[in-house]
């Protein structure tokens, strides 16, 4: 919920307020709960010092997470014209930060696609903001979209997982002076717990 709110801070038309920020932390800290996830922060400052700790503890660059990354981004890709795919993908890569850019392993496009990336986001925020207001919600008649192209049953979990998973050294923070996993501080582990419906 974080990076949305980032992404429309800077170029929606209108930044989120905050009965809606907390609405969205609510929904999100609902679901966490309902999924067995522990230890989730009580309030959206908890939430942002929590993740941005963490990202800095445990965000690094690893094949695993190009595997994902590439397999998440194809659903995007995959519902564009093929001849724009290349300069999607290019605008896609060029909005991460360098944290979630570097995990994955992509590598930083030049200065000037970054800056004209950013500036065609503000185009089209400003053009936005031009146009009269909305008479009816945008939910009360949304696009019909699939999660993914084509049938929903075309794909499964396990086409977005890693197909064999290596381990990921743990953080320098939690390394002993000998390099072996020592007991300094680590971030909380997230657990997950499927329970049959």
């Amino acid at each position: 919920m974080l990076r949305p709110f980032a992404f429309l801070d800077t170029y929606g038309r209108r930044p989120p307020s905050a009965s809606e920020r907390q609405a969205a932390f609510l929904h999100c800290r609902h679901i966490g709960r309902r999924i067995g996830i522990r230890d989730i922060p009580g309030d959206i400052a908890g939430m942002e010092a929590f993740a941005e700790d963490y990202e800095r503890r445990y965000f690094r660059r690893h094949p695993a997470n190009h595997a994902v990354a590439e397999q998440a981004m194809s659903v995007f890709y995959d519902r564009l014209p093929r001849p724009v795919r290349p300069a999607a993908r290019r605008l896609v890569i060029s909005l991460l930060d360098d944290r979630a850019r570097h995990a994955p392993g992509y590598d930083a496009l030049a200065r000037s696609v970054r800056r004209a990336a950013h500036d065609a986001l503000l185009l089209r925020r400003q053009a936005q903001r031009r146009l009269p207001p909305r008479r009816r919600s945008y939910y009360d008649h949304p696009p019909r979209l699939h999660a993914c192209p084509g049938d929903l049953h075309d794909h499964v979990l396990a086409d977005f997982a890693v197909p064999h998973p290596t381990p990921v050294p743990p953080p320098m923070s939690s390394m002993s002076p000998s390099g072996s996993p020592g007991t300094g501080a680590s971030a909380r582990s997230i657990r997950i717990s499927i329970v049959p419906a």
